[in-house]
């Protein structure tokens, strides 16, 4: 982590979820359509 990263902890937030949204995109790419998602 940088200094700047802890100088603006509010966009961690931000990060992680657009993180989140384009694994969870991947994985919807990556499983057979209709497989259950825990």
């Amino acid at each position: 982590m940088t200094p700047e990263g802890a100088r603006t902890p509010r966009l961690i937030p931000d990060v992680l979820a657009e993180y989140g949204a384009l694994t969870q995109q991947a994985l919807l790419d990556y499983l057979p359509a209709g497989e259950p998602q825990a």
